[in-house]
């Protein structure tokens, strides 16, 4: 035994076992490390989507817009004729 109580056996025991939680500690900042980047990837990924997903809807409004535009007049000319039709 050492002076502080301690028999070489149970110093390697604790020097061993402090080196495998060492060892595992870096695998799990590794595997956290690389799950970050996943995360950011795929945040990256979703908003891109979001993206698309506005553009095409926007798109889509636009074409439709000049269509409803050219009805209005139409329905207007037609309420304008049956009002009149009616008058007469």
């Amino acid at each position: 035994m050492n002076s502080d109580g301690f028999g070489n056996e149970e110093l390697v025991e604790i020097r061993d076992k402090v080196t495998n939680q060492n060892t595992e500690m870096t695998q799990l900042r590794e595997e956290l490390t690389s799950a970050k980047q996943e995360i950011m990837e795929l945040r990256g990924l979703l908003i891109q989507r979001y993206r698309d997903i506005r553009q095409q809807e926007t798109a889509k409004d636009m074409a439709s817009f000049p269509s409803e535009i050219d009805e209005t007049p139409t329905d207007l000319y037609n309420q304008h004729k049956l009002l009149k039709a009616q008058l007469s």
